[in-house]
C-alpha cells in the first residue's frame, strides 16, 4: 500500500469519486497593460494627425504607432500565456486594424464628437480583443467572448464603410483601405470559425478583394450613408458566408440568410444613384 492508496482512502471518506479530479484553467491577469497601450497609441493618434504634422509626417507615424501597438500586444501574451497556449501575430489582427480606422476617422474629422467617439471604441478594442483571445485560448471559449469579438469587429468596419463611400481620396487609395480593413476584420472571425489560419486567410483575401471592386460604386451613391450602408451590409453578407461556406456542408438557412445581406448590399447601390 503506497501514497495512492491512502488517497483514494481520503477521498472515500470525503464523499469524492475516485474518477473527478478538479483541474485549474490557467490564470489570465486583468488587461491592464493592453489598457496603457491603448491610451498610448490612441492618445498619439490624435496628436500626430495631418493636421498638426502634416500629411507625410503623420503617415509615417501612424504606421510607427500601429507597429508599436502590435509588437507590445503580442509580446505581453506571448509573455503570460501558458506554455502551449500562447498566441501568435493573429491576436494583433483587430487592435491594428482598429488603430489604423482611427487615425483615418482623426484625419477626416475636424475633432470634436466624431474624433472622441473613435478614441473611445479603439481604445475598448485594444484593450479587450487581446484579453478575449488570452481567456479563449486559456480555455474559457464561449458565447460570450465570440460575441465581444464580433462586436469589435463591427464597430471597427464602421469606419471603413465611410471612409469607402466618401469622395474626399483617390477612388484607388480608398479600395485598397477598405479592402484591407475589411479583409483584416474578416480574417479575425474566420480565424475562430475554421481554427485554420491559412483558411482564413484565403477568405479574408477574397472578402477583401471584392470589397475593394465594389467600393467606387459606393462613392457614386447619392448620399455618403447609403454608399456606406451598402458596404456594411455586403461586407456583413460576405463575412457570414465564408463563414458557413468554408467549413464544407453550410446549412440553407444562413447561405440564404446572409446572401440577403448582399443582395440589400446591391440594391442600396442601385436604387441610390
Amino acid at each position: 500500500m503506497g501514497h495512492a492508496f491512502y488517497a483514494a482512502e481520503a477521498r472515500a471518506a470525503l464523499g469524492i469519486a475516485p474518477w473527478i479530479s478538479a483541474t485549474r484553467l490557467p490564470e489570465v491577469p486583468a488587461p491592464v497593460f493592453q489598457g496603457v497601450v491603448a491610451l498610448l497609441t490612441s492618445g498619439l493618434a490624435v496628436l500626430v494627425r495631418p493636421q498638426a504634422v502634416g500629411v507625410v509626417a503623420a503617415a509615417v507615424l501612424d504606421g510607427a504607432l500601429v507597429v508599436l501597438c502590435c509588437v507590445a500586444i503580442l509580446f505581453h501574451a506571448r509573455l503570460v500565456g501558458a506554455p502551449g497556449a500562447r498566441p501568435g501575430l493573429e491576436i494583433t489582427a483587430l487592435p491594428a486594424t482598429a488603430l489604423v480606422a482611427l487615425e483615418v476617422a482623426v484625419a477626416g474629422t475636424g475633432w470634436v464628437v466624431a474624433g472622441a467617439v473613435a478614441v473611445a471604441l479603439t481604445a475598448a478594442v485594444v484593450v479587450l480583443v487581446p484579453h478575449l483571445d488570452e481567456l479563449r485560448l486559456a480555455g474559457r471559449d464561449g458565447l460570450g467572448i465570440r460575441l465581444g469579438l464580433d462586436l469589435a469587429g463591427i464597430l471597427i468596419a464602421v469606419p471603413y464603410a465611410l471612409v469607402g463611400a466618401s469622395t474626399a481620396w483617390w477612388w484607388g487609395g480608398r479600395a485598397a483601405l477598405v479592402g484591407a480593413g475589411c479583409g483584416a476584420i474578416c480574417f479575425d472571425t474566420l480565424r475562430l470559425e475554421l481554427r485554420s489560419t491559412r483558411r482564413a486567410l484565403a477568405g479574408a483575401s477574397g472578402i477583401a478583394l471584392i470589397m475593394a471592386v465594389i467600393t467606387p460604386a459606393a462613392s457614386r451613391a447619392v448620399t455618403q450613408a447609403a454608399g456606406a450602408t451598402a458596404l456594411l451590409l455586403l461586407w456583413y453578407g460576405l463575412r457570414g458566408l465564408a463563414v458557413t461556406l468554408l467549413p464544407g456542408k453550410p446549412a440553407r438557412a444562413p447561405v440564404i440568410e446572409y446572401s440577403a445581406f448582399g443582395v440589400a448590399a446591391v440594391a442600396t447601390l442601385l436604387l441610390s444613384r
